[in-house]
């Protein structure tokens, strides 16, 4: 997954940890569906706005294809590629608890 991420100018996906992880980790622009009626969607989906500045796409736009009018603005997205790998981040959190 890293090494695809890495080739990758932007994802489109649904959203779910490992994803949200390795989009985090590259800095790379996100388009996402949710799943409603899973419990971990309400924080990742406020992860994913505030840290990645993610673009939300409803499942009717998923599955027309209306979402592929948005390509433009999704790669306009800044990349913002962390240094660290996300240890230095874990790391502060720890030392504040």
């Amino acid at each position: 997954m890293p090494d695809m991420m890495r080739a990758a100018d932007a994802v489109v996906a649904k959203l779910g940890y490992g994803t949200v992880a390795e989009v985090w980790a590259e800095g790379l622009p996100y388009a996402y569906v949710s799943r409603p009626g899973f419990p971990e969607m309400p924080p990742l989906e406020a992860f994913s706005k505030r840290e990645l500045g993610a673009l939300e796409m409803s499942p009717s736009d998923f599955s027309s294809g209306k979402w592929i009018g948005r390509i433009p603005e999704l790669l306009s997205m800044p990349r913002t590629p962390r240094t660290n790998g996300g240890a230095e981040s874990v790391a502060e959190v720890l030392a504040g608890l």
